[in-house]
Formats: structure tokens, C-alpha cells, sequence
């Protein structure tokens, strides 16, 4: 299988859930056959209580947790292979 990035199509900025490491989920179906895992992406509408340092019900973050919209992302074959380095 020729090796994929999973890129977000839509005009808008994402960011990657952290809480000084990059939080995990299950991954979406676009993301499944190349991965077991994918970044927590905190779509722009839940910025605010993502950030919000007073939130500290679980329940009130725990859909930010779920997989992305596998919808608002599109898989693009890689343009060319990346170069090894020597160590």
C-alpha cells in the first residue's frame, strides 16, 4: 500500500488535543487501515471549553474526545518518498 497523510479539507484551523503530549483516540474510517490510533482534533467550536482551565466535569469535554468527522477530512496519496538520514 502506497503510504497516505490524512489531511483536513475544510477552510478552518484545527488543532491537536495536548496536554503537553498529543492525546489519542480510536481512529476514524478514514484513518483505521493505515493506524490503530489518531490525534484528538478539537474542532474550532469547542476551542473555548477545551482552554477553559475552570472545566473540570468530564462530561463536559468528553465528546471532544471522539474520533474526528472522518467527513471533514480527505486522504491524499504522498507526493514523494521521505528522505532517510543517516545517523
Amino acid at each position: 500500500m502506497r503510504p497516505h497523510v490524512a489531511l483536513q479539507f475544510e477552510n478552518e484551523m484545527i488543532c491537536f488535543a495536548s496536554a503537553r503530549l498529543i492525546l489519542t483516540t480510536t481512529p476514524n474510517s478514514l484513518v483505521a487501515d493505515m493506524h490503530n490510533r489518531m490525534p484528538v482534533i478539537v474542532s474550532p467550536d469547542k476551542y473555548e471549553i477545551w482552554l477553559d482551565s475552570d472545566v473540570t466535569n468530564f462530561d463536559a469535554i468528553k465528546d471532544i474526545l471522539k474520533p474526528y468527522d472522518a467527513e471533514k477530512m480527505r486522504r491524499y496519496p504522498r507526493q514523494r518518498e521521505a528522505k532517510q538520514f543517516e545517523e
